[in-house]
């Protein structure tokens, strides 16, 4: 088939070529065109076999066009579009992967395969340029007419139910501030994934995707995004998310270009839901149109109904970020997933939560084929709050250190000292009673809840240093009127209040100072600093700027950054064990778990051994390098952890105890004095094992803590006794007392092993009347 090119002129006879003469073969033209465009081309059947010239000849000659009047002249050589084969597998795909997330397509053998096939209300995107072949050889390219988002399924495609591919797993996404991780559970090993990347992973840090997305042309990514509600054609030339958005936004040249490419990046996407919260002023603006940049307003309020979602709702990035989450999850060749486990910083307030979970539902949502499920059906599609990231990273964290509690419980601390903020879990991690045990939880973690200290975190604090980085060269930039955005509570720079704004230059500048500053914070060696740096003014033009960075002062400002942060962690341990023992933190078997983006400065480390007593056992997260390629990173062992809390026999206990301190020693007589088995430190509903069950009638001691001692007489007059009668059955077993009350305490009889099974009778010791109830009796 041949493709003439006529313009408006219909031709009636074609000859080829200039000296063939009467010889060349006459051709009737089709009725319809089909490779080419109507209008411009006259399309002809050829037939080689009575063609004297080879067909590689035949396309590169020069046609004369013969009609009538006017219009006959020379024309161009002729464009030749042959397909050597019938319509089949090899020739169709589904580039929609490729055109809207850079995936890889879908082939042709999985769309016809009759076990296989095309999702229902998936989109399908064929090939915008074919190959054209000559017995195997590519001797051309077509480009094919036509918009994208209204291509036919051609009818070899087979079309199979969504539904039947729905995976039985949990997807965990652990959303950062700095980066996120995307994990799918089955059960067994985790499959990672890696979103805007167009390499495979070296080290599995490569699996932390960044938080951010790059907006190369805004217009018609809103366009796109407004167009369709469920798998909108926003292509991978106009945003680029994850890996791909931080290496444009890095690329080399460090000149002006970065600094447009860093004003058209989106990231923080907590801080800018804290930021639309408070009503503060937030915009995008697309690297092709940065003059036009666009007004971010309040998503929609967290609440589910059968309306979904409209094309007039506003434009939001995270929902955009959340779509890829899912384009990467819900990928044709790997199957569909409904059920996502989401972590989230530990700080964050409720109301934010919810809100964020609404807004990765909408775009997780859109990643799904249409018709597939309502929006409002919440048992079909679950995005749950996986809880506080710290507890999920403990999770993890147990076994990766392989902690295994035998006996007596076993105190820890989680710390996750992250982006923007630490926060520290204290607990004890024991074995299940037989009744946990049996209901598929045989190990059990009893924490209080976590305590956040926000602003120290690995972008808080370089924030910090960026702004007094911006402050040593003051001078230079009130005189180019270069904006800076600070972080929370930072007092404006006197003189320069005018300049600390919140505007989309002021935000890319403190991403270009942060940028430029990382090395201080991550890296052990010193590293150069620039004498210069392009950034913007507030007229939106980007100026080259000296900068004067005194490295020193700001390595000094860090150090005492991070030792007042190890101050506040240490409080913090001290005031979660006050909270569950009312006494000293265990130190001598406490362990702790420490990790996170600030974690990597070796400081931090060093700083806490330093305030903590001698002898406390830290783990450090080590992260991954060429020499430990299959350690997790913390990043990865939090995703890893919200999976060990969905599969695992490990059930989390939060403990809220605002009871008053208990007061009292209690015990029995040994070799004549009060020997303790409860006080303070031993905290509440904890048992604790009084000793063997000799005769019917057991003697609790107790006595106040004020002037009572270990070696106090058992017949001090300061030493009450109750009697418990437990009667002959209780003999040969073994009696145990716990702290219920600040004045009472429980008494239960059971075999060895730390503690009364779970149907035991319990008898409650009130130790300001000295009287002994069985309860329920």
């Amino acid at each position: 088939r041949l493709g003439a090119f006529t313009g408006d002129v219909p031709t009636k006879f074609l000859y080829f070529g200039t000296e063939l003469g009467e010889f060349a073969p006459r051709l009737p033209p089709q009725m319809e065109n089909v490779a080419t465009p109507m209008g411009a081309y006259q399309e002809y059947r050829l037939v080689e076999k009575d063609c004297p010239l080879p067909y590689l000849e035949l396309i590169s000659s020069t046609p004369r066009i013969f009609g009538n009047g006017p219009q006959d002249y020379y024309s161009p050589p002729i464009k030749v579009e042959r397909f050597d084969a019938t319509l089949g597998p090899s020739l169709i795909v589904n580039n929609f992967p490729k055109i809207v997330a850079n995936l890889d397509v879908v082939p042709g053998e999985l769309l016809t395969d009759p076990s296989e096939g095309f999702w229902q209300g998936a989109r399908f995107a064929g090939p915008k340029k074919m190959a054209i072949l000559r017995h195997g050889v590519v001797v051309g390219v077509r480009q094919r007419s036509g918009r994208s988002e209204r291509e036919i399924i051609p009818p070899e495609v087979v079309r199979r139910d969504p539904k039947l591919d729905v995976r039985d797993a949990w997807v965990a996404i652990d959303l950062g501030s700095s980066s996120t991780v995307v994990a799918i559970g089955t059960g067994g090993p985790p499959e990672f994934l890696r979103i805007g990347a167009a390499t495979s992973a070296s080290l599995p840090a490569d699996f932390e995707t960044p938080s951010e997305l790059t907006l190369i042309d805004l217009a018609r990514v809103m366009n796109a995004w407004q167009e369709r509600v469920i798998l909108p054609l926003t292509e991978w030339a106009d945003v680029l998310v994850g890996h791909d958005a931080k290496t444009e936004r890095l690329a080399s040249p460090e000149g002006p270009a970065r600094a447009l490419r860093a004003r058209a990046t989106v990231c923080d996407f907590g801080e800018n839901c804290a930021r639309l919260e408070a009503g503060l002023a937030l915009a995008a603006v697309g690297l092709a149109e940065p003059g036009h940049p666009i007004a971010l307003v309040r998503p929609a309020v967290p609440t589910l109904d059968s309306e979904g979602i409209s094309p007039d709702d506003p434009f939001d990035p995270l929902e955009l970020f959340a779509y890829y989450l899912g384009l990467h999850a819900n990928a044709r060749q790997r199957g569909l997933f409904m059920r996502y486990a989401v972590g989230m910083p530990t700080g964050w307030p409720l109301a934010r939560r919810q809100q964020v979970l609404y807004q990765l539902r909408r775009g997780i949502f859109r990643s799904l084929p249409a018709g597939m499920v309502e929006f409002d059906d919440l048992e079909t599609l679950s995005i749950i709050d996986a809880g506080p990231n710290v507890l999920s990273f403990a999770a993890y964290g147990f076994r990766l250190f392989d902690f295994v509690p035998r006996g007596e419980p076993i105190p820890f601390v989680a710390i996750d000292a992250g982006a923007t903020e630490t926060s520290v879990l204290c607990g004890y991690y024991r074995a299940g009673t037989p009744n946990e045990v049996g209901a598929g939880r045989d190990r059990v973690v009893e924490h209080t809840q976590p305590l956040v200290l926000h602003g120290l975190g690995g972008e808080s604090l370089l924030r910090e240093i960026a702004y007094r980085a911006y402050a040593m060269s003051a001078a230079a930039m009130r005189a180019q009127n270069i904006p800076f955005s600070p972080g929370p509570g930072e007092a404006p720079l006197a003189g320069m209040e005018d300049l600390i704004v919140d505007s989309l230059e002021a935000q890319a500048n403190t991403r270009l100072f942060k940028d430029t500053l990382r090395s201080l914070l991550e890296s052990p060696r010193p590293s150069p600093l620039p004498d210069t740096l392009n950034l913007f003014a507030r007229d939106t033009s980007v100026a080259e700027v000296a900068v004067l960075i005194d490295r020193s002062a700001l390595a000094e400002y860090l150090r005492v950054r991070i030792d007042a942060g190890a101050q506040a962690i240490h409080q913090a341990i001290v005031s979660g064990f006050q909270q569950i023992t009312r006494a000293e933190a265990p130190y001598a078997t406490m362990r702790v778990m420490l990790a996170g983006r600030l974690a990597m400065n070796a400081q931090l480390q060093t700083r806490l051994e330093a305030h903590l007593p001698p002898g406390v056992r830290i783990h450090k997260f080590r992260e991954p390098d060429g020499t430990n390629l299959s350690a997790p990173t913390a990043k990865l062992a939090t995703a890893l952890g919200i999976l060990e809390l969905r599969y695992r026999p490990l059930a989390p206990t939060a403990v809220q105890d605002d009871r008053p301190s208990f007061g009292y020693r209690v015990g029995r007589a040994k070799q004549g004095v009060l020997f303790t088995v409860l006080d303070a430190a031993s905290g509440y509903d904890a048992w604790r094992e009084l000793g063997p069950c000799t005769r019917p009638e057991v003697a609790v001691l107790y006595a106040l803590l004020r002037g009572a001692t270990d070696g106090v007489a058992a017949t001090d007059p300061s030493v009450g006794q109750i009697i418990c009668d437990l009667g002959y059955d209780a003999v040969g077993y073994r009696v145990y007392l716990r702290a219920v009350k600040p004045t009472e305490v429980d008494l239960a009889v059971g075999p060895p092993g730390g503690r009364p099974p779970d149907h035991a009778t319990i008898w409650r010791l009130d130790l300001t009347t000295a009287v002994a109830t069985q309860l329920g009796a």
